[in-house]
């Protein structure tokens, strides 16, 4: 741990990302799969949507250090789609060309590196969404769907099958998709063992899935 002064005071610099990174690459082989949701409001009404990106060691630790530069450069703490499109949040006060700019670089550096991506989406003027059917909400019905298939394409790609999963843990549902995989654990699902809720404004990593499950809705 470093210790630097700044604006009068002393600030305790410490990369957690390159420390948990570090942890996970110990822990596990890989691949790693992001997840992530997305609503967007579209012409047709509200789409929700769910993106899981995968990556492998090297991938994972390549798109890092590249991503930490260039929200050093931007001179943010880090990197949401929607904040950056509507101008909010580490946002606010930014050009409408420094941000096209920024989005531009993120999504250049998400394609250098992922290995391929799932998206399960609800679009309720196609198929409306009740939950007394499903018994769980919207996003544990497409983040659990989601993991399934990043099975599948990981078995498409030839890619090992113990995936670990890193979710973002902002969403209100995330308790209950916890709960739902807690549950089918204890049922024996043990391919699904190897999971970690995480930040939005912590993991890197997953700030990448957030850009894709943004462009993805954005096109629905």
């Amino acid at each position: 741990m470093k210790t630097r002064l700044h604006n009068g005071g002393a600030q305790r610099i410490k990369d957690r990302d390159r420390e948990f990174i570090g942890i996970i690459l110990d822990l596990f082989d890989g691949p790693f799969v992001m997840l992530t949701a997305c609503l967007d409001e579209s012409k047709n009404g509200p789409i929700f949507c769910v993106t899981g990106v995968l990556l492998g060691r090297k991938s994972l630790k390549a798109l890092d250090r590249e991503w930490k530069r260039e929200l050093k450069l931007a001179g943010i703490r880090y990197y949401h789609a929607v904040d950056c499109a509507h101008g909010t949040d580490e946002f606010k006060g930014k050009s409408k060309d420094f941000r096209m700019y920024l989005h531009k670089r993120m999504c250049e550096i998400m394609r250098k590196h992922l290995i391929g991506s799932v998206t399960v989406a609800s679009m309720p003027w196609q198929y409306p969404f009740k939950k007394h059917d499903w018994g769980y909400s919207e996003y544990t019905v497409c983040a659990f769907l989601c993991m399934d298939e990043m099975f599948a394409l990981a078995d498409r790609l030839g890619r090992d099958d113990s995936l670990a999963f890193f979710i973002e843990d902002g969403h209100e549902r995330a308790g209950e998709l916890r709960k739902l995989i807690q549950s089918q654990l204890k049922a024996g699902r043990l391919d699904i063992e190897r999971y970690q809720f995480v930040g939005k404004q912590g993991f890197r990593a997953v700030q990448a899935a957030d850009v894709f499950a943004y462009e993805t809705c954005k096109r629905l």
